[in-house]
């Protein structure tokens, strides 16, 4: 079975987005996806009833020019509840989204991918992702 990721971004007018990317398992396609060479789960907690957990590059406020994500921020603000992540924007770079298993991570799979992306959309993220039945 395929299972999918979610990667925060944005695009070059700093217009962030949500899409999707093929993800089993392991680090090595979340450094691929994030551009890093170490990761930490930023955000837990639950949309559209799935547990999900945000993950961002541990290092990306050392790099030379780190961006806001904007998205990822908004997202963690509402995962969390905490409205600094909205206020301040302390998370930069891509983030990544995956299904939060308890004791670690997995790839969404396709039925738990649609409420989800329902519920971002009706959230206000713009994701570019193809509908799923």
């Amino acid at each position: 079975m395929s299972r999918l990721g979610l990667i925060l971004s944005h695009d070059e007018n700093d217009h962030p987005f949500v899409t999707t990317f093929a993800y089993e398992q392991g680090l090595r396609p979340l450094y691929e996806q994030i551009g890093c060479t170490l990761v930490e789960v930023a955000a837990r907690g639950s949309i559209a009833g799935l547990p999900v957990m945000l993950i961002v590059d541990e290092e990306g406020l050392y790099k030379e020019h780190p961006y806001r994500n904007r998205a990822a921020n908004d997202l963690a603000a509402t995962l969390t509840g905490n409205a600094a992540y909205a206020l301040n924007l302390p998370l930069v770079g891509h983030a990544v989204l995956l299904y939060d298993t308890g004791e670690d991570w997995r790839g969404f799979t396709s039925d738990e991918l649609a409420p989800l992306i329902a519920q971002l959309e009706h959230d206000g993220f713009d994701c570019i992702v193809p509908k799923v039945a």
